[in-house]
C-alpha cells in the first residue's frame, strides 16, 4: 500500500500564499482589462461625437459662405475623411443623394452582419440661418479609431499593470515564505520537544518566544503535560519505592523472627507468635486499602445508598474515638444548626469520617482541639474537620490525595500509615459525586472540607 507523501507545513503554507497571489493577480488583471477597455470605449464615443460635430458644422460654414455645396468642396471633403474610417453620405434638403466618401473598408464591413461589423450610423440635419439645406449622414464598422497618442499610453498602462501584477505577485510569495517560517519554526521546535518527551527524556522542556497567542497556547500546553509526566513519573517511583517499603517492613520482621525460632535463638513463645501475627495483620490491612482503591476505580462500582441521618453518623463516630481522644486529651467540638439528611452509602461515608478523625488525632499534639461542623447549601452537605495539628508543607498538599503519598515529615513509625487513607476516602466522596478540599499551615493546623449531595430520596 502507497504512503501519501507528507508535505511540510512551511512549503504548504507557501504554495497556498503563491497559488492566492497568482489568482488575485489574474482577477485583478482581467477586471482592470475590461474596466479600462469600458473606459476607452467611452472615450472613443466622446471622440466620436465630437468629430461628427466639427463635420457637420464644417459643411455648414460652406452652406452659409457658398450658399450651396460645389463638386470642389466634396473633393475637400474626401480629403479629409479618408481615415476617419467613416462613410459620410450628404444629401439635399428633401433628402435626394448628392455625395458620399468611397472607403474601402466599409464596402467589405458590409457583409457581416450589424452585431460583427459593430455598426454605427447617425444622421444629422444642415442648418444655416434655422433653414435646413440638407441632411449628412454618418455611418462606421468596427470601433471608433484610436490616435497613436491613446495607442501608446494604452500600451504603457497595460505594461504597467503587469509589472505590478509580477512585483506584487513576487512580493506576496515572499511574505508567505516569511509567514510560513515565522509559523513553521515554533511548531517544529514543538514538535521536537514532544518527540524528546515521548522517548522518555520528561525534563524536556519548550524555549520560545512567540507573539501568536494559538502558538504561545500550545508552548504552555506542552509544557504543562510534560510537567505532569514528569510529576506521574516521580510519583510512579515512589509509588514503587513506598509499596516496597510497606512491604518489606512487616517482612522484614517476620523473616527476622521466624528465622531466630528455627534457629533456636528465640522460643516460639506467646510474644513472638503475636510480634508475628501483628505483621501478618499490617499486611492484610495493605492489601485490603489497595483492595479498596481498586474497587473504587472500577466502572461498575455501585453504592448502596439510604437516607441517613449525618448529624447522628458523625456522632457515633465521634463516640467511638472518644478513649483516642482522651489518651491524648484532645477536645472535639461538634457544632451544626440543623438536621441533615443525605442519601448515602453509610458504611463507606462512615469509612470517611473514620479515616478524617484518625488522622487528626495522629496528626494533632496532645491538649489540641478538633473542631467539626456541620451545614447545608442548597442540596449540598458541608462538612468540615479541623484541627490545630502539625500541618501540612504547601509543597505536600498537592499530593496528599495520591496513593502511598506521605508527607516527608509523617513518614516514621511514630504516625504510621501507608499513605493510602486520603486516596480511599477522595475516591468514596467523588462516588457520591461529591468533592473534597483542604486548607493548611505548617505548625497550625489543617481543616478538611467534604461537599457531599444530599439528593434525598
Amino acid at each position: 500500500m502507497k504512503m501519501n507523501k507528507k508535505i511540510k507545513l512551511s512549503t504548504k503554507m507557501s504554495l497556498y500564499f503563491g497559488f492566492t497571489a497568482i489568482l488575485l493577480t489574474i482577477m485583478f488583471f482581467v477586471m482592470t482589462h475590461i474596466m479600462i477597455d469600458f473606459s476607452f470605449n467611452e472615450y472613443r464615443q466622446e471622440n466620436e461625437n465630437a468629430q461628427v460635430l466639427k463635420v457637420v458644422e464644417y459643411i455648414e460654414n460652406i452652406y452659409e459662405n457658398n450658399k450651396n455645396i460645389t463638386p470642389h468642396d466634396f473633393e475637400n471633403l474626401r480629403h479629409m475623411f479618408t481615415r476617419g474610417g467613416y462613410h459620410i453620405s450628404i444629401y439635399d434638403e428633401n433628402g435626394n443623394f448628392l455625395w458620399e466618401n468611397v472607403n474601402k473598408k466599409q464596402q467589405h464591413m458590409k457583409g457581416m452582419s450589424l452585431k460583427q461589423r459593430n455598426h454605427f450610423v447617425k444622421k444629422y440635419p444642415i442648418e444655416v440661418n434655422n433653414t435646413i439645406k440638407g441632411y449628412v449622414s454618418f455611418e462606421r464598422f468596427g470601433f471608433p479609431p484610436l490616435s497613436q497618442i491613446d495607442k501608446k499610453f494604452k500600451s504603457n498602462l497595460f505594461r504597467g499593470l503587469l509589472i505590478i501584477a509580477v512585483v506584487g505577485v513576487i512580493i506576496t510569495i515572499l511574505i508567505g515564505i516569511m509567514l510560513s517560517k515565522q509559523i513553521s519554526k515554533p511548531i517544529l521546535k514543538i514538535k521536537n520537544t514532544a518527540d524528546i518527551l515521548r522517548n522518555g527524556e520528561l525534563s524536556a522542556r519548550v524555549k520560545i518566544k512567540t507573539n501568536t497567542k494559538e502558538i504561545e497556547d500550545l508552548n504552555k500546553s506542552i509544557n504543562y503535560l510534560a510537567e505532569s509526566l514528569e510529576e506521574q513519573e516521580t510519583l510512579r517511583k515512589r509509588l514503587t519505592a513506598d509499596i516496597s517499603h510497606e512491604l518489606r517492613t512487616p517482612l522484614n520482621v517476620l523473616q527476622n523472627q521466624l528465622e531466630a525460632i528455627i534457629d533456636g535463638i528465640f522460643e516460639a513463645s506467646p510474644k513472638r507468635l503475636n510480634i508475628c501475627h501483628e505483621e501478618v495483620v499490617r499486611l492484610t490491612d495493605l492489601v485490603k486499602n489497595i483492595e479498596k482503591l481498586t474497587t473504587l476505580d472500577k466502572p461498575e462500582f455501585e453504592l448502596e445508598k439510604e437516607n441517613v441521618s449525618l448529624n447522628k453518623l458523625i456522632e457515633s463516630v465521634i463516640e467511638q474515638f472518644k478513649p483516642v481522644f482522651n489518651e491524648k486529651n484532645i477536645h472535639v467540638n461538634f457544632s451544626f444548626r440543623n438536621e441533615v439528611t443525605a442519601c448515602i452509602d453509610k458504611n463507606k461515608i462512615k469509612q470517611v469520617l473514620i479515616n478524617m478523625l484518625s488522622n487528626s488525632n495522629k496528626f494533632t499534639n496532645k491538649n489540641g482541639y478538633i473542631n467539626i461542623s456541620l451545614s447545608e447549601k442548597g442540596t449540598i452537605a458541608i462538612v468540615k474537620i479541623q484541627d490545630n495539628g502539625i500541618g501540612i508543607d504547601e509543597y505536600d498538599l498537592p499530593h496528599i490525595f495520591e496513593r502511598f503519598y506521605r508527607a516527608e515529615n509523617s513518614r516514621n513509625r511514630k504516625t504510621g500509615g501507608t499513605g493510602l487513607g486520603l486516596s480511599i476516602v477522595r475516591g468514596i466522596i467523588e462516588a457520591h459525586k461529591g468533592n473534597i478540599y483542604v486548607t493548611s499551615k505548617k505548625n497550625e493546623g489543617t481543616t478538611f472540607t467534604l461537599e457531599i449531595p444530599t439528593s434525598v430520596s
